[in-house]
């Protein structure tokens, strides 16, 4: 049996996907030849949830009833956490599975009590009948509270009191019931200070990175769930979409392409064919700030300061990624593309999932295929194609002193840099490139900076020390000797400005400095670790750990 015929022309599974990445439909061949929508739902697994979704299932398997707390910003995929939830409970529990899910942000704030624990007859107004709740309707199986971060904080310490001890009463009634054998999964997008400390401490956290964070998932999302938009990609449309920090995560790529859509879809039935329409991805700000027109203004901008644009332009499009509208290219005008990205036959040489395996492919498919079906879900494998456009992403940051993963627009080259880079796509540039590209690294920092380096001076090209000085050291001699220096203020916090006289950061240590570094980033944002996060350019989990391991206290 075909269980998913491809499309003649594409070769793409006919399938289409909801904005949370479920299959919600999909095409079988029936018994009399003829295909018909199949209505079972599945979550797509980009390769940068697939540890957090080993991860997971690790947590759920061990945590012995323990209540978890699936945590991270809006739209960024934890129903598909809740979802494999879901799965393992019912092949665990079987016929005798039983599962309650409650949106806490549904809830009266002054009812949310009585939702949860329930109330007796004439406990306040309206109240005609006894309630038993939701904790009662629980028993003997899950509860799954999304938004529970909206809970009100006198609503938090009842259910932490349960949570310890299984005793609760309703609205109106002095009697302490008990419930047994109930496991509590929840879900937020908030953060520790904005809930209650003991109730947030009290949860298993598992965290769900944001998708500035994994940004070489922005394609297969797009490729998975609108196939028909990734083979319209241009260089430097692709670049645009892995620059961008997607602030609404999977929810703002959904918005993104349905009016990228609306747009193919006008220019396809132009009404008006003497009208010019807006380029593909001329988006309304109405659905997102992305605005790959960005892109083309800054290949200008470079062009017009002297910076050798052919050559950047040319060693871009070598990984499927640009700058300039000129160039029309497709994304997949690779022959037999999709075949290796939709096949689990057609690996890399560094396996499906990209984590270092060194496992046989046919069993690390076999893993796969096991995960798949426990908690049907569909992973799909590396696509090279998408691996070479990050690496083109990752040798434009290094360029242009930005982090892959910063939480923001990369391609606004002048807002936010730092001194570290990510040196290991040396190893991807071609041989013939290096010497070119070490003469473009240098017009790069000119542009940035407004410094020209002589020919003698390398920048080195890693962030920390290794075999020779790092770009930090580099970076800091420069600011001695170019005091006032904008570029080098902003990328050292504008604490060169303000540092104490009497403290010589030249004469510093690397961990000196990197506890002075921070603690002046600090002093600047307080406690908000988001913006500390951000000018450092590393996550928001990562600063934690600097932050604490500094000796800087964190509320």
């Amino acid at each position: 049996m075909i269980t998913h015929p491809y499309d003649t022309n594409s070769g793409i599974p006919i399938r289409r996907y909801d904005e949370q990445g479920k299959l919600i439909c999909d095409f079988v061949e029936n018994q009399e030849g003829i295909f018909e929508y199949h209505a079972e739902k599945r979550f797509i697994v980009p390769p940068g949830l697939l540890q957090k979704v080993f991860e997971f299932h690790a947590l759920i398997e061990t945590c012995e009833g323990a209540p978890i707390l699936i945590t991270g910003p809006t739209g960024v995929g934890k129903s598909l956490f809740i979802h494999m939830y879901c799965e393992w409970y019912k092949k665990k529990k079987g016929k005798y599975a039983k599962i309650n899910t409650v949106n806490c942000s549904h809830m009266e704030k002054s009812l949310a009590r009585s939702e949860l624990f329930g109330h007796v007859r004439g406990a306040f107004t309206g109240a005609n009948r006894d309630k038993a709740g939701w904790i009662k309707e629980a028993e003997g199986g899950v509860l799954i509270l999304e938004e529970i971060g909206e809970l009100p904080p006198e609503c938090q310490a009842q259910l932490l009191t349960f949570i310890e001890d299984g005793n609760y009463h309703r609205v109106g009634d002095t009697e302490i019931r008990h419930a047994a054998d109930i496991s509590i999964l929840g879900a937020t997008n908030k953060k520790a200070n904005e809930m209650r400390e003991d109730f947030w401490n009290r949860f298993l956290n598992f965290y769900i990175p944001p998708l500035h964070e994994r940004r070489g998932d922005v394609l297969y999302y797009v490729a998975v769930k609108y196939p028909e938009i990734i083979k319209e990609l241009h260089p430097w449309e692709t670049l645009s979409l892995l620059a961008y920090h997607w602030p609404g995560n999977v929810r703002e790529i959904d918005r993104v392409i349905r009016s990228i859509k609306a747009t193919k879809y006008l220019r396809d039935h132009n009404p008006f064919k003497d009208i010019e329409l807006p380029t593909l991805f001329d988006i309304s700000r109405e659905h997102s700030r992305l605005s790959p027109q960005e892109a083309d203004y800054l290949f200008h901008d470079l062009k017009r300061n002297g910076f050798d644009v052919e050559f950047f332009e040319d060693l871009l499009n070598g990984y499927n990624v640009g700058l300039s509208t000129n160039n029309i290219s497709k994304f997949f005008d690779i022959p037999d593309l999709y075949e290796e990205y939709l096949s689990h036959k057609h690996v890399m040489d560094f396996g499906i999932t990209g984590l270092g395996s060194e496992i046989e492919k046919e069993k690390e498919i076999a893993i796969l295929k096991e995960y798949e079906d426990t908690f049907k879900i569909e992973i799909p494998p590396i696509c090279k194609p998408f691996f070479i456009a990050q690496l083109g992403y990752e040798i434009f940051c290094l360029l242009f002193f930005k982090l892959p993963s910063f939480n923001h627009n990369c391609l606004k080259i002048d807002e936010l840099c730092t001194p570290g880079a990510r040196g290991f796509v040396y190893d991807y540039i071609p041989k013939e490139y290096l010497e070119k590209f070490e003469k473009l690294k240098k017009q790069a920092f000119k542009f940035l900076s407004k410094i020209d380096l002589s020919e003698e001076e390398i920048l080195p090209p890693n962030g920390s020390p290794g075999s020779g000085p790092s770009r930090w050291d580099f970076l800091l001699n420069l600011a001695e000797k170019y005091p006032g220096n904008e570029f080098l203020a902003r990328i050292f916090g504008d604490i060169l400005e303000k540092q104490d006289p009497a403290i010589d950061i030249f004469k510093m240590n690397e961990k000196e400095l990197l506890k002075y570094y921070y603690a002046g980033l600090h002093e600047r944002y307080g406690s908000s670790v988001e913006e500390i996060a951000m000018v450092s350019g590393k996550s928001t989990s990562g600063t934690y750990t600097i932050l604490r391991r500094q000796g800087i206290n964190i509320k």
